[in-house]
């Protein structure tokens, strides 16, 4: 196929254009409710009422002290770890990060478990059950 000559690309560009103008028409006109943005506030969390953090996949689940209520945050366990006070918390396993402040005790043989202050338990890794015990003074 050859070049196009200039007159025969002018008429293909504003076929091109009444198309889109017309599609974007029944985009408009339709009875549709559009989706409006929203701005979401951010909220700022005390670690101190920050019982556990559980991940879940690409998301953190946080636990607070009054149990009422629950945070989604789409943020890895990592990049929330990094935010809060090292000396606060603890990760005990892959998906878990513990206030210190809240935990009970640890107790089990050949899995240990940490009793949380609410009384939720915890499964510990064993290669992070000696890191527990010398930062947590158990």
């Amino acid at each position: 196929m050859g070049v196009l000559p200039l007159e025969a690309c002018r008429i293909r560009i504003i076929r091109c254009k009444i198309i889109l103008r017309n599609f974007s028409n029944l985009i408009t006109d339709s009875k549709q409710p559009r989706l409006k943005k929203m701005k979401i506030s951010k909220r700022v969390l005390e670690p101190n009422n920050i019982l556990r953090i559980e991940a879940q996949s690409n998301y953190c689940k946080i636990y607070f002290i009054d149990r009422c209520k629950t945070v989604v945050v789409a943020k890895v366990l990592h990049l929330v770890q990094q935010k809060l006070p090292a000396d606060m918390f603890v990760r005990v396993h892959k998906s878990h990060l513990i206030n210190k402040q809240h935990i009970r005790h640890v107790s089990g043989t050949n899995q240990k478990i940490a009793e949380l202050s609410n009384g939720e338990c915890i499964v510990i890794s064993r290669r992070k059950v000696a890191m527990l015990c010398k930062t947590a003074n158990l």
